[in-house]
């Protein structure tokens, strides 16, 4: 709750160096809190918990902070705020298998997505969609509004046709059921006991934009619809519009580019929107095209995505090629649909299974507009950065495209949202939800169980509807191809498992990374080096606080290439006892407070020689007594 903090003391039992009793004291006597109450004994770790309330005048974050420095705390946090975590109530998310956890090594057998649920989790669980404040705009063949699984998510009053110039949900409709569909697997309404759940959950507002007639979409009524965005922006209208999806699109040449529809998506890429489109589905006979371009996905204004199967393997007719920058899953997606009959037995009760990659698209739309309700303040380079950084390899198993594309990879949403945090040093003031390893339905849990029963409704082949090109002029000249792609640079941060990594040394075989936060659980030995981007970094430092408040961390390997631990970098971790050290390079200087907070009793070594590990341990035993602020440490070997 606002204005308190929980606040948990060392034991004083061992003879430590202030007693709950004294540090209860001090911070009475020199901290700003207007009372405390004392929680229970072993709430997590040896020591008791209190819970204070600070004054009014006092952030909660600095109180955290300062209570975290005083002599006998082992940690402080926030007084949290829980509520139920039910994203299980609609009655379909268990075939939504997009929404999934990814298989790095893809030997589970179940099917891979792109870790959304996980992402909700980073975000507080699932929302009131009146509470959104992002949108993603839909420009499709419009949308059956009157839905229960889009009724609580769409802007009906603003939904615009860009063919008649009326708006309103009586004036906009959907005849073919592609939008309705790309809609639901964008905004679908999550947590309403009502069929799907949107990969946005509940934290965008769906505007759906009509851009078809019966001939098709023309570059004029795109063009429309950007100028109706445009003024929606300007009054201030909607909740702040971030994305823009299309799973349209027409194959073409560069000489033939629509550059009036480009200027638009580049003018709303100025203003903070992103334009994410379907990456394009070959002949729709399950023969993908390679290098045909693909309007407006291969713009570079936009983000072009490809699609994935239930394996994590690109999809058979999925273009690929240079253009192309990320992959999604996208096939038997099961989404909202217009209620008309269909061989499927969902469709009479509005859904039904697609695939290809207008399916792709929009769950990617969702994960962008997820980062952006985490942290408003991200750029358009900041969000695309955060997705293709973190992508996963996509599985080679078939349909190997490894050289032939730009897709970075599998998007994974809570990657994405974990290092945008780090890239910008943001942190949300948001509930922790923590991990339940005995709980199946925790979706962080990577051992969630699936049905292989399930049945699955019929997938319905997609083709990517036909732009004709309206009153655009062709262009005299080839025009360059700028292809954007993201280079390793220093400072850069990535997510390899849960752990992030920053590069401070770029140098060919001598690259250099540090770690920065991690989730570990259990038994952790850290690597020698990582790879990223195509190069090997030797992991060198660990950064302070690098673990905190890593509660169900037992037992911590530091490899043979770190040379320096920060201060404090396993504060708040109540199971971490032993420190492995396999490193004979730490000098005095690069521990210096780097127990302190911690619980560990014991640092063993195993630098690969009893002789070498005598050697050392009188060296060692001084530097850790040090850095565990003059308390004594156990080095054995």
């Amino acid at each position: 709750a606002p204005g308190e903090v929980i606040v948990v003391f060392e034991d004083s039992a061992d003879g430590r160096e202030a007693s709950t009793e004294s540090a209860l004291e001090k911070i009475e006597e020199e901290h700003p809190v207007a009372q405390h109450e004392v929680l229970a004994k072993s709430v997590g770790v040896d020591g008791e918990g209190v819970l204070f309330h600070v004054t009014d005048d006092v952030d909660t974050d600095e109180a955290v902070a300062e209570l975290s420095d005083l002599p006998g705390v082992a940690f402080a946090q926030p007084n949290y705020q829980y509520q139920l975590f039910d994203d299980g109530t609609d009655p379909y998310l268990d075939r939504q298998y997009s929404l999934d956890p990814w298989d790095e090594d893809f030997s589970s057998g179940k099917d891979v997505g792109a870790n959304v649920k996980a992402a909700w989790k980073m975000l507080g669980g699932i929302t009131d969609p009146d509470h959104a404040e992002v949108t993603i705009a839909v420009l499709d063949t419009g949308c059956q509004m009157t839905h229960e699984d889009l009724r609580g998510t769409v802007l009906a009053d603003l939904a615009y046709d860009s063919v008649t110039g009326l708006t309103g949900a009586a004036n906009v409709k959907d005849s073919h059921g592609h939008g309705t569909h790309v809609a639901g697997i964008a905004c679908g309404e999550a947590g309403n006991g009502k069929g799907i759940s949107g990969s946005a959950g509940n934290y965008a507002k769906l505007l759906p934009i009509n851009i078809f007639d019966t001939d098709g979409a023309f570059t004029s009524d795109m063009l429309k619809a950007f100028r109706y965005m445009d003024q929606l922006m300007a009054s201030g209208s909607i909740p702040k519009l971030r994305v823009i999806n299309m799973s349209v699109g027409r194959y073409g040449e560069l000489y033939d580019s629509d550059y009036a529809l480009q200027e638009k998506i580049a003018s709303m890429r100025e203003k903070g929107v992103i334009t994410i489109c379907a990456g394009g589905n070959g002949d729709n006979k399950d023969v993908a095209y390679y290098n045909n371009f693909t309007f407006p996905g291969d713009f570079d204004e936009c983000l072009s995505v490809t699609s994935l199967d239930r394996q994590g393997c690109n999809s058979a007719s999925s273009d690929y090629g240079s253009l192309k920058d990320i992959s999604a899953p996208g096939e038997n997606i099961l989404s909202t649909a217009i209620n008309e009959k269909d061989d499927s037995a969902l469709a009479d009760q509005g859904y039904v299974s697609m695939k290809g990659t207008s399916m792709a698209a929009p769950l990617v739309s969702g994960i962008a507009a997820l980062l952006w309700a985490d942290n408003p303040e991200l750029t358009v380079d900041q969000v695309v950065e955060s997705l293709k950084a973190t992508a996963h390899t996509v599985n080679p198993a078939k349909y190997d495209r490894s050289g032939l594309t730009g897709s970075a990879g599998a998007v994974d949403a809570a990657a994405a949202i974990a290092y945008a945090r780090e890239l910008t040093g943001y942190t949300p003031d948001i509930p922790v939800i923590p991990d339940d390893p005995d709980d199946p339905d925790d979706p962080d849990d990577p051992s969630d169980p699936t049905d292989p029963t399930d049945p699955e409704t019929p997938a319905v082949e997609d083709p990517i509807p036909e732009i004709p090109v309206d009153t655009v002029p062709k262009a005299t000249t080839k025009p360059t191809v700028r292809v954007i792609r993201t280079p390793a640079r220093v400072g850069s941060t990535f997510v390899v498992g849960h752990t992030i990594y920053k590069v401070t040394k770029l140098a060919g075989k001598k690259s250099q990374v540090t770690l920065v936060k991690s989730k570990a659980k259990g038994n952790v030995k850290l690597p020698v080096s990582v790879k990223w981007k195509g190069i090997t970094f030797r992991v060198t430092a660990i950064k302070s606080k690098a673990f905190q408040n890593c509660k169900k961390l037992k037992k911590l390997t530091v490899s043979s290439s770190v040379k320096t631990i920060g201060k404090g970098a396993f504060k708040g971790c109540p199971k971490l006892k032993t420190l492995v050290l396999k490193t004979d390079d730490l000098k005095k200087s690069s521990v210096k407070g780097s127990l302190k907070g911690s619980k560990i009793k014991t640092v063993k070594l195993s630098l690969g020689s009893k002789k070498k590990n005598r050697r050392y341990a009188r060296k060692y035993r001084k530097y850790f007594d040090e850095a565990n602020s003059g308390r004594k440490v156990k080095v054995s070997y």
